[in-house]
């Protein structure tokens, strides 16, 4: 795990702005060190010993077509298994950054936060990925459905870059899938610069450790990190699925920058037995008259860990933010374990902002309920899971995206996946009040 985190030496040929920043991230990563449990914001990632785990095929069903498909490949963007229409701009990053191309100047520098991922995987970017989307839907009527692949074919250290620009109104959805070998270390970096009154919906899939081509036993280690900058009137929809077989570590970074800006985070993740899920956001209000909201659900199997840090700062001249925290956690085991800390830090008195957390069990009435309606009890678990992943996953911008996740949800912790239809109408799902599972 250590190697992830190695200082690179500073690629040749960047221009004086990239080599400063690149400088300053070798010196900030250099300083800080390879990440142990002594860093408050990493105190609940698994970083010791593991055990081996064996990577299995989850269950998948096909999405809207999307507007532009990239595959990136150990690192490396494969523009030969990519499709890109004529409306966006798609490069490595290399390429952007020689020919100055629209949002490259903001490389490295959306987060100025102290964070490893951030700095490590800089002096990675020429391989990395460049997509400027412009304003505007090019299909009218359609928001624009960009599907990424990031994979790792191989065990081994991984480093992956990308930058998506979306300019001045512009409208987009962009679906990262992650998935690679069990035996893989992966760290990988997505910035997002959100123009005036642009909108980005960004979906993280997280499957570490799921794939068919690689299901000899081992564990592999995946660190995320996006980071979103939002101007005036920007909207922001992070949606983060975590499910993987390992240790996995996602952060969110949104920077409010423009009055009426608006960043919803929202995370899912289900976590397997044996194996550690860690979730750290934070957003940033860095001036007066932004909004925010957060919303996590974590499930967890028997011998399972899942942790949330999530962290709202408005300074002393944020004046009239908004902000919002709900972090529920719903342990199926035993010794499932469950870690959630919301915090708010405020420097003013001018807000409104308002925090909860909860971890509890499913509702034994609500699975009796369902059990005296003739279902089995591995499918009445499954209903109510459904019904707890919804909150989330209903917020996603693709009905077909969507249902993929509860059933990835499902699948993943060898619960019926093949709940659909009529099994998943609002009617069932009202009859368990709303679908809700209150710890």
């Amino acid at each position: 795990m250590s190697s992830l985190f190695l200082p690179k030496a500073r690629p040749a040929g960047v221009p004086g702005w990239l080599a400063t920043r690149l400088d300053d991230a070798a010196r900030r990563l250099e300083a800080a060190g390879v990440p142990t449990s002594a860093r408050e914001d990493w105190r609940y990632t698994r970083l010791g010993a593991r055990t081996a785990l064996a990577g299995r095929a989850l269950p998948t069903r096909g999405v809207a077509r999307p507007s532009a498909r990239l595959e990136i490949i150990d690192g490396v963007w494969d523009s030969s298994r990519s499709c890109v229409p004529d409306a966006l701009v798609v490069t490595t990053l290399a390429d952007a950054v020689a020919r100055e191309l629209p949002g490259v100047t903001t490389l490295g520098a959306i987060a100025d936060a102290d964070e490893p991922s951030l700095h490590a995987s800089l002096a990675s970017f020429p391989t990395g990925l460049y997509v400027h989307v412009p304003a505007g839907r090019p299909v009218p009527g359609e928001v624009p459905l960009i599907e990424l692949v990031i994979s790792a074919s191989r065990s081994g250290v991984t480093h992956t870059r990308v930058l998506i620009v979306a300019e001045a109104g512009a409208q987009v959805c962009v679906v990262e899938r992650h998935q690679g070998h069990p035996g893989a270390e992966r760290l990988a970096v997505t910035e997002v610069v959100v123009g005036a009154h642009a909108t980005v919906d960004h979906v993280r899939l997280g499957l570490h450790g799921w794939i068919d081509s690689a299901p000899d036993a081992a564990e592999g280690v995946e660190f995320g990190t996006v980071a979103a900058t939002i101007a005036a009137g920007g909207r922001f929809h992070s949606h983060v699925v975590s499910l993987g077989v390992g240790t996995s570590r996602t952060a969110v970074h949104a920077t409010l920058r423009g009055a009426g800006a608006h960043a919803a985070l929202r995370t899912l993740s289900a976590t397997p037995a044996g194996c550690s899920h860690d979730h750290y956001t934070v957003i940033d209000h860095a001036v007066p008259g932004a909004t925010s909201t957060q919303t996590t659900k974590s499930l967890i199997a028997d011998g399972g860990v899942a942790s949330v840090v999530a962290r709202v700062l408005i300074g002393r001249g944020a004046v009239q933010s908004s902000a919002n925290q709900s972090l529920k956690a719903l342990l199926l085991g035993a010794s499932a374990k469950a870690n959630l800390k919301p915090q708010l830090e405020i420097d003013n008195d001018a807000v409104k902002a308002a925090h909860g957390a909860a971890i509890g069990r499913l509702d034994p009435l609500q699975l009796f309920f369902l059990r005296a309606r003739g279902l089995d009890a591995a499918t009445a678990r499954a209903l109510l899971i459904a019904g707890f992943v919804r909150e989330v996953a209903d917020t996603i911008p693709n009905a077909g995206l969507a249902g993929e996740v509860v059933r990835y949800v499902l699948g993943g912790l060898d619960l019926p996946s093949g709940l659909d239809g009529d099994d998943l109408s609002e009617r069932d799902l009202d009859t368990v009040d709303g679908g809700e599972v209150h710890p």
